[in-house]
């Protein structure tokens, strides 16, 4: 830094002034430089400390201590009560202060009741092919290989429902 910079006041010093670098001049590895004791902890506190009070606060343009989104960004959603923009991930809206954690998780109880209801329709199905697919191997006059390729299709449903079901049953158990 040859030239003079008003920011330089701003600048923590690692080296002593003139120092090239750390191993010196031979390239041998040298002692570095510790701070004296007088400027100990103490006077390098008071150093960050003088520097982040000339830092000055970001405030959004508005002035609201947190601004709400633009519609178009990827974590804004319209709140259930005021149907106003705000942040997915804050606790209450930005505008009328209804509570969002809420009513995220009755969301989410909804969205997995709808899905257990599809799970256990199509499980029901299912079963009903499995059966009709037993029922017509055992009973019909029909060829070895189809009859053969009926049971494998039924078993095959029936494997899977059983590992659906198990699958179902973990987060009871939880």
């Amino acid at each position: 830094m040859s030239e003079e910079d008003p920011n330089d006041s701003k600048v923590v010093q690692l080296f002593a002034p003139g120092s090239t670098d750390a191993r010196g001049e031979s390239g041998q590895q040298s002692e570095p430089q510790r701070p004296k004791a007088a400027s100990g902890r103490g006077s390098i506190r008071q150093e960050v400390t003088k520097l982040m009070g000339a830092l000055e606060p970001l405030d959004p343009p508005n002035g609201d201590s947190l601004a709400p989104p633009d519609g178009a960004h990827r974590n804004a959603m319209p709140c259930p009560q005021c149907d106003r923009i705000t942040w997915r991930h804050t606790r209450h809206c930005l505008h009328c202060g209804a509570d969002l954690v809420v009513y995220v998780r009755l969301q989410a109880q909804q969205r997995r009741a709808r899905l257990e209801a599809i799970f256990w329709s199509c499980a029901a199905v299912s079963w009903v092919i499995a059966v009709t697919c037993f029922e017509l191997a055992t009973r019909g006059n029909l060829r070895p290989k189809l009859r053969t390729a009926l049971y494998f299709v039924g078993g095959a449903i029936v494997a899977v429902n059983l590992f659906g079901f198990w699958i179902a049953t973990q987060n009871e158990r939880r």
